[in-house]
Protein backbone atom coordinates (compact mmCIF):
# COMPACT_ATOMS: atom_id res chain seq x y z
CA UNK A 1 0.00 0.00 0.00
CA UNK A 2 1.68 3.71 -0.58
CA UNK A 3 1.98 6.78 1.45
CA UNK A 4 -0.79 8.21 -0.90
CA UNK A 5 -3.34 5.58 0.25
CA UNK A 6 -2.78 5.51 3.63
CA UNK A 7 -3.03 9.43 3.48
CA UNK A 8 -6.60 9.10 2.19
CA UNK A 9 -7.68 6.37 4.25
CA UNK A 10 -6.03 7.50 7.79
CA UNK A 11 -6.46 11.00 6.58
CA UNK A 12 -2.76 11.73 8.03
CA UNK A 13 -0.56 13.93 6.49
CA UNK A 14 1.81 12.48 3.92
CA UNK A 15 4.58 13.89 6.21
CA UNK A 16 3.87 12.33 9.19
CA UNK A 17 3.56 9.27 7.98
CA UNK A 18 6.74 9.03 6.28
CA UNK A 19 8.30 9.92 9.98
CA UNK A 20 6.71 7.34 11.34
CA UNK A 21 7.97 4.78 9.68
CA UNK A 22 11.60 6.53 9.26
CA UNK A 23 10.84 6.41 13.29
CA UNK A 24 11.28 10.26 13.40
CA UNK A 25 8.60 10.72 15.87
CA UNK A 26 10.72 14.15 17.29
CA UNK A 27 9.16 16.12 13.73
CA UNK A 28 5.70 15.56 14.51
CA UNK A 29 3.21 18.02 16.54
CA UNK A 30 3.41 16.13 19.90
CA UNK A 31 3.40 12.85 22.10
CA UNK A 32 -0.45 13.34 21.57
CA UNK A 33 -0.74 13.04 17.80
CA UNK A 34 2.12 10.23 17.76
CA UNK A 35 0.03 8.05 19.05
CA UNK A 36 -3.24 8.95 17.78
CA UNK A 37 -1.52 8.57 14.55
CA UNK A 38 0.14 5.28 15.01
CA UNK A 39 -3.21 4.11 16.05
CA UNK A 40 -4.41 4.66 12.53
CA UNK A 41 -1.50 3.41 10.93
CA UNK A 42 -1.59 0.16 12.67
CA UNK A 43 -5.39 -0.05 11.86
CA UNK A 44 -4.49 0.53 8.57
CA UNK A 45 -2.00 -1.72 7.48
CA UNK A 46 -3.21 -4.46 10.03
CA UNK A 47 -0.64 -3.91 12.71
CA UNK A 48 -1.22 -4.62 16.21
CA UNK A 49 -1.66 -0.64 17.44
CA UNK A 50 -0.60 -2.00 21.47
CA UNK A 51 1.88 -3.41 20.53
CA UNK A 52 3.77 -0.27 18.65
CA UNK A 53 2.73 1.54 21.25
CA UNK A 54 4.45 -0.25 24.00
CA UNK A 55 7.34 -0.77 21.36
CA UNK A 56 7.21 3.01 21.33
CA UNK A 57 6.83 3.55 25.74
CA UNK A 58 10.15 1.43 25.39
CA UNK A 59 8.30 -1.89 27.20
CA UNK A 60 9.69 -5.27 25.96
CA UNK A 61 8.02 -6.67 22.82
CA UNK A 62 5.35 -9.49 23.43
CA UNK A 63 5.93 -12.73 22.58
CA UNK A 64 2.59 -13.38 20.32
CA UNK A 65 2.15 -16.98 19.66
CA UNK A 66 0.34 -17.13 15.81
CA UNK A 67 -3.02 -18.70 15.82
CA UNK A 68 -3.25 -21.75 13.83
CA UNK A 69 -3.90 -20.57 10.55
CA UNK A 70 -6.84 -22.65 9.03
CA UNK A 71 -5.65 -25.52 6.78
CA UNK A 72 -8.44 -24.68 4.15
CA UNK A 73 -7.21 -27.73 2.37
CA UNK A 74 -7.34 -30.19 4.98
CA UNK A 75 -10.98 -29.43 5.48
CA UNK A 76 -11.88 -29.58 1.84
CA UNK A 77 -10.56 -33.17 1.84
CA UNK A 78 -12.77 -34.25 5.32
CA UNK A 79 -15.84 -32.79 3.51
CA UNK A 80 -14.50 -35.24 0.61
CA UNK A 81 -13.86 -38.23 2.88
CA UNK A 82 -17.04 -37.71 4.63
CA UNK A 83 -18.47 -37.32 1.22
CA UNK A 84 -17.14 -40.69 -0.14
CA UNK A 85 -17.77 -42.51 2.94
CA UNK A 86 -21.11 -41.53 2.56
CA UNK A 87 -21.22 -42.79 -0.79
CA UNK A 88 -19.56 -46.00 -0.47
CA UNK A 89 -22.37 -46.89 2.44
CA UNK A 90 -24.93 -45.78 -0.04
CA UNK A 91 -23.20 -48.46 -2.77
CA UNK A 92 -23.17 -50.97 0.22
CA UNK A 93 -26.01 -50.62 1.36
CA UNK A 94 -28.34 -52.91 -1.87
CA UNK A 95 -25.44 -55.43 -0.71
CA UNK A 96 -25.98 -55.21 3.52
CA UNK A 97 -29.70 -55.51 1.99
CA UNK A 98 -29.65 -58.75 0.41
CA UNK A 99 -27.49 -60.71 2.58
CA UNK A 100 -30.12 -60.25 5.49
CA UNK A 101 -32.71 -60.93 2.98
CA UNK A 102 -30.60 -64.27 2.56
CA UNK A 103 -30.03 -64.65 6.41
CA UNK A 104 -33.73 -64.40 7.06
CA UNK A 105 -34.64 -67.38 4.26
CA UNK A 106 -32.06 -69.37 5.67
CA UNK A 107 -33.22 -69.18 9.37
CA UNK A 108 -36.98 -69.62 7.99
CA UNK A 109 -36.31 -72.55 6.15
CA UNK A 110 -34.05 -73.90 9.03
CA UNK A 111 -36.50 -73.62 11.49
CA UNK A 112 -39.86 -75.14 8.97
CA UNK A 113 -37.41 -77.84 8.45
CA UNK A 114 -36.77 -78.35 12.42
CA UNK A 115 -40.66 -78.17 13.33
CA UNK A 116 -40.63 -80.60 10.37
CA UNK A 117 -38.58 -82.90 11.75
CA UNK A 118 -40.25 -82.80 15.26
CA UNK A 119 -43.48 -83.23 14.07
CA UNK A 120 -42.35 -86.44 12.00
CA UNK A 121 -39.58 -87.55 13.28
CA UNK A 122 -37.82 -89.72 11.16
CA UNK A 123 -36.56 -93.25 12.80
CA UNK A 124 -40.12 -94.78 13.67
CA UNK A 125 -40.48 -97.71 16.28
CA UNK A 126 -42.73 -100.01 14.14
CA UNK A 127 -43.04 -103.76 15.53
CA UNK A 128 -40.39 -106.41 14.49
CA UNK A 129 -43.09 -108.71 13.30
CA UNK A 130 -45.14 -105.94 11.24
CA UNK A 131 -41.75 -105.61 9.59
CA UNK A 132 -40.88 -109.15 8.99
CA UNK A 133 -44.16 -109.75 7.68
CA UNK A 134 -44.11 -106.67 5.65
CA UNK A 135 -40.56 -107.62 4.04
CA UNK A 136 -41.66 -111.57 3.73
CA UNK A 137 -44.44 -109.66 1.49
CA UNK A 138 -42.46 -107.21 -0.48
CA UNK A 139 -40.33 -110.32 -1.16
CA UNK A 140 -43.00 -112.44 -2.24
CA UNK A 141 -44.07 -109.94 -4.53
CA UNK A 142 -41.23 -109.26 -6.44
CA UNK A 143 -40.23 -112.85 -6.77
CA UNK A 144 -43.81 -113.24 -8.49
CA UNK A 145 -43.03 -110.35 -10.27
CA UNK A 146 -39.37 -111.18 -11.43
CA UNK A 147 -41.28 -114.83 -12.30
CA UNK A 148 -43.64 -113.64 -14.81
CA UNK A 149 -40.77 -111.11 -16.22
CA UNK A 150 -39.24 -113.99 -16.73
CA UNK A 151 -42.26 -116.40 -18.01
CA UNK A 152 -43.54 -113.23 -20.67
CA UNK A 153 -39.74 -112.96 -21.70
CA UNK A 154 -38.75 -116.34 -22.44
CA UNK A 155 -42.42 -117.00 -24.07
CA UNK A 156 -41.91 -113.61 -26.18
CA UNK A 157 -38.28 -114.62 -27.21
CA UNK A 158 -39.17 -118.24 -28.11
CA UNK A 159 -42.12 -116.99 -30.46
CA UNK A 160 -40.47 -118.24 -33.83
CA UNK A 161 -40.34 -116.01 -36.65
CA UNK A 162 -42.70 -116.14 -39.89
CA UNK A 163 -41.32 -118.02 -42.36
CA UNK A 164 -40.11 -116.58 -45.16
CA UNK A 165 -41.90 -117.01 -48.46
CA UNK A 166 -40.23 -119.36 -51.38
CA UNK A 167 -40.56 -120.38 -55.06
CA UNK A 168 -40.69 -123.86 -56.54
CA UNK A 169 -40.17 -123.75 -60.11
CA UNK A 170 -40.71 -126.47 -62.40
CA UNK A 171 -38.63 -126.99 -65.55
CA UNK A 172 -39.85 -124.24 -68.32
CA UNK A 173 -41.59 -125.48 -71.06
CA UNK A 174 -40.96 -124.06 -74.47
CA UNK A 175 -43.64 -123.42 -77.37
CA UNK A 176 -44.11 -122.06 -80.71
CA UNK A 177 -43.33 -118.54 -81.71
CA UNK A 178 -40.73 -117.25 -78.58
CA UNK A 179 -43.34 -118.54 -75.94
CA UNK A 180 -42.46 -120.89 -72.87
CA UNK A 181 -44.98 -121.51 -69.76
CA UNK A 182 -43.43 -122.60 -66.26
CA UNK A 183 -45.31 -123.51 -63.34
CA UNK A 184 -44.58 -122.48 -59.96
CA UNK A 185 -45.53 -123.06 -56.50
CA UNK A 186 -45.42 -120.29 -53.80
CA UNK A 187 -45.34 -121.37 -50.31
CA UNK A 188 -45.35 -119.75 -47.10
CA UNK A 189 -46.53 -116.36 -48.38
CA UNK A 190 -48.06 -113.55 -46.58
CA UNK A 191 -51.56 -112.40 -47.57
CA UNK A 192 -51.94 -110.17 -48.77
CA UNK A 193 -49.35 -110.61 -51.92
CA UNK A 194 -48.17 -107.48 -53.65
CA UNK A 195 -47.17 -108.16 -57.62
CA UNK A 196 -44.22 -105.61 -58.50
CA UNK A 197 -43.27 -105.21 -62.33
CA UNK A 198 -40.37 -102.95 -63.22
CA UNK A 199 -39.28 -101.95 -66.80
CA UNK A 200 -35.72 -103.47 -67.61
CA UNK A 201 -32.96 -101.69 -69.33
CA UNK A 202 -35.37 -98.94 -70.42
CA UNK A 203 -37.44 -101.18 -71.99
CA UNK A 204 -41.31 -102.00 -72.58
CA UNK A 205 -43.51 -104.30 -71.64
CA UNK A 206 -47.10 -105.50 -71.79
CA UNK A 207 -48.01 -107.73 -68.56
CA UNK A 208 -51.44 -109.31 -67.35
CA UNK A 209 -52.47 -110.56 -64.05
CA UNK A 210 -55.37 -113.29 -63.75
CA UNK A 211 -56.52 -114.72 -61.07
CA UNK A 212 -58.82 -117.92 -61.52
CA UNK A 213 -58.53 -116.87 -64.97
CA UNK A 214 -60.05 -113.73 -64.50
CA UNK A 215 -58.59 -110.45 -65.45
CA UNK A 216 -57.47 -108.07 -62.59
CA UNK A 217 -54.61 -106.21 -64.59
CA UNK A 218 -53.57 -105.96 -68.35
CA UNK A 219 -51.20 -102.53 -68.81
CA UNK A 220 -47.93 -102.00 -71.06
CA UNK A 221 -44.71 -101.01 -68.49
CA UNK A 222 -43.15 -97.95 -69.90
CA UNK A 223 -39.50 -97.20 -69.90
CA UNK A 224 -38.87 -96.44 -66.33
CA UNK A 225 -42.31 -97.02 -65.04
CA UNK A 226 -42.56 -99.26 -61.62
CA UNK A 227 -45.97 -100.94 -60.98
CA UNK A 228 -47.04 -102.43 -58.07
CA UNK A 229 -50.81 -104.76 -58.31
CA UNK A 230 -52.05 -106.05 -55.01
CA UNK A 231 -53.57 -109.52 -55.51
CA UNK A 232 -57.00 -110.12 -53.90
CA UNK A 233 -57.03 -111.60 -50.27
CA UNK A 234 -56.40 -115.25 -50.40
CA UNK A 235 -55.59 -115.50 -54.05
CA UNK A 236 -54.32 -119.18 -54.70
CA UNK A 237 -54.37 -119.48 -58.42
CA UNK A 238 -52.91 -116.73 -60.43
CA UNK A 239 -51.45 -116.46 -63.79
CA UNK A 240 -49.27 -113.67 -65.42
CA UNK A 241 -48.44 -113.40 -68.96
CA UNK A 242 -45.50 -111.21 -69.86
CA UNK A 243 -45.10 -109.93 -73.95
CA UNK A 244 -41.52 -109.26 -73.79
CA UNK A 245 -40.13 -110.81 -70.48
CA UNK A 246 -36.10 -109.37 -71.84
CA UNK A 247 -37.89 -105.65 -70.51
CA UNK A 248 -39.25 -106.30 -67.23
CA UNK A 249 -38.58 -108.21 -63.85
CA UNK A 250 -41.25 -109.70 -61.44
CA UNK A 251 -41.14 -109.46 -57.48
CA UNK A 252 -44.17 -111.16 -55.73
CA UNK A 253 -44.02 -109.54 -51.81
CA UNK A 254 -40.66 -107.56 -52.83
CA UNK A 255 -39.24 -110.79 -53.43
CA UNK A 256 -37.71 -111.48 -56.89
CA UNK A 257 -38.76 -114.19 -59.21
CA UNK A 258 -35.91 -115.18 -61.59
CA UNK A 259 -38.64 -117.63 -63.94
CA UNK A 260 -35.76 -117.66 -67.04
CA UNK A 261 -32.52 -118.78 -65.59
CA UNK A 262 -31.12 -120.55 -68.13
CA UNK A 263 -32.04 -117.17 -70.36
CA UNK A 264 -34.05 -118.76 -72.89
CA UNK A 265 -34.81 -117.49 -75.81
CA UNK A 266 -38.25 -117.10 -75.13
CA UNK A 267 -39.97 -113.42 -75.22
CA UNK A 268 -43.63 -114.55 -74.40
CA UNK A 269 -43.97 -116.24 -71.11
CA UNK A 270 -47.27 -117.72 -69.11
CA UNK A 271 -46.20 -117.98 -65.31
CA UNK A 272 -49.08 -120.28 -63.30
CA UNK A 273 -48.74 -119.94 -59.40
CA UNK A 274 -50.06 -122.00 -57.11
CA UNK A 275 -50.02 -120.25 -53.81
CA UNK A 276 -49.69 -121.53 -50.15
CA UNK A 277 -50.46 -119.20 -47.02
CA UNK A 278 -48.00 -119.42 -43.87
CA UNK A 279 -49.98 -120.13 -40.79
CA UNK A 280 -50.90 -117.39 -38.71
Amino acid sequence: MSLDELQQITKIQKRYLEAMEEDRFDTMPGTFYVRAFIKQYANAVGLDSEELLDQLDGKPRKTVTPEPTPVYEEVHESRKNLHEESKTWTNKLPIVLLSLIAISIIAVVFWLTWEDRQSSPLITEPSSVSVEGSVASSSQSQTETTASTTVETTQSSEKPAPPKMSFDLADPVVGANNSASTEIAVKDSQDPITVTFASVDGGRCWVGVYVDEASVFDKTIESGETTDVKLPKGAKDVRIRIGYAPSVSVQLNKEKLAFNPDNLGATLWDLHFSIAYAKS
